[in-house]
């Protein structure tokens, strides 16, 4: 091939190949810009933010380290003659308050408990450890253990009664045994329990996080939402644990539910189905209860919800 050949076709192959990486960021520029002016799914009820940018993540982050570090420093040069009086023999004084006792229950090696709440005139320790609270005495907890007692059983009766009417329509007038017991609790948790969908097109921070929605199932009642951010990649944290991102209230008459997030470290395989370790397994379903048990607990809804 002539040398003048090549050159054109060096020139043709520079030419192709600039064309393809024009084409290639206009392109990319044409999907983020439709990416940013797709307009994102409300979520009603949440306030949570996915979309900071790094220097405002650092920026609240130091906020929080120096008003933290700002507490602290105030609390550590507080002298310590001055939150305990002396006795004239130079002890400090001790007195009833939690805030004296707790502290040394915590950190200080005490075995004569008993001992000491007879000097000080109290028939047992249970005694001297509820005085300042509401109980106000031992009589007045087991009072309490015994009223919930009866409160339980009592709802631990109607539930029995469920069970037995679900049997009895099921299969007819036949006693309903301890073997039971199992199957008819999961009938009932299948029919009264919780919805989850996926919300499509959802803001996240990562393409592998998912968000989804938690609905009463009887009701159809919002309870509340979860990320899903399973898979491990650089520079994540690097536990698999359940982190609450707004908690359930009502402010100023406007409802928030509860946000979480389940984050773990799972390896993502390409191209075939991926196993789990039985300890990831099992590690999985706990933190998914987790994240059951914070947004039932931390907004009740307004009917009935029979957890297992």
């Amino acid at each position: 091939m002539s040398k003048q050949k090549r050159k054109n076709r060096n020139t043709n192959l520079v030419a192709l190949t600039s064309g393809a990486a024009l084409l290639t960021i206009a392109v990319n520029f044409a999907v983020n810009a439709l990416k940013k002016n797709r307009k994102k799914k409300d979520l009603p009820g949440s306030t949570v933010q996915v979309n900071l940018s790094l220097p405002e993540i650092l920026r609240l982050a130091n906020r929080i380290i120096a008003k933290s570090k700002e507490v602290h420093d105030s609390i550590a040069s507080v002298p310590l003659d001055k939150s305990l009086d002396k006795a004239e023999n130079g002890k400090f004084k001790v007195t009833l308050r939690s805030h004296h006792v707790s502290p040394i229950l915590e950190l200080c090696k005490v075995q004569l408990r008993h001992k000491s709440a007879g000097l000080l005139r109290y028939s047992n320790y249970a005694d001297y450890a509820v005085n300042h609270r509401m109980a106000n005495s031992s009589s007045k907890v087991f009072e309490f253990l015994e009223e919930l007692s009866a409160s339980l059983t009592d709802l631990a009766t109607r539930e029995l009664s469920m069970l037995k009417d679900l049997k009895k329509k099921e299969e007819g007038d036949f006693p309903f045994g301890i073997e039971d017991l199992l199957y008819y609790v999961k009938r009932i948790e299948e029919h009264g329990r919780l919805r989850f969908e996926e919300i499509a097109d959802a803001e996240v921070w990562h393409s592998d996080v998912h968000l989804y929605s938690v609905y009463d199932l009887s009701s159809s009642e919002l309870l509340g939402y979860f990320y899903l951010d399973m898979f491990s990649r650089e520079g994540k944290y690097g536990h698999t644990c359940v982190m609450a991102l707004q908690n359930g209230s009502f402010v100023n008459g406007a409802r928030k539910i509860p946000v979480a997030l389940l984050t773990s470290q799972l390896q993502k395989e390409v191209g075939h189905t991926a196993l789990l370790r039985f300890s990831e397994v099992v590690n999985l379903f706990h933190e998914f209860g987790n994240v059951i048990c914070f947004i039932v607990s931390e907004f009740a809804p307004t009917s009935d919800i029979i957890n297992g």
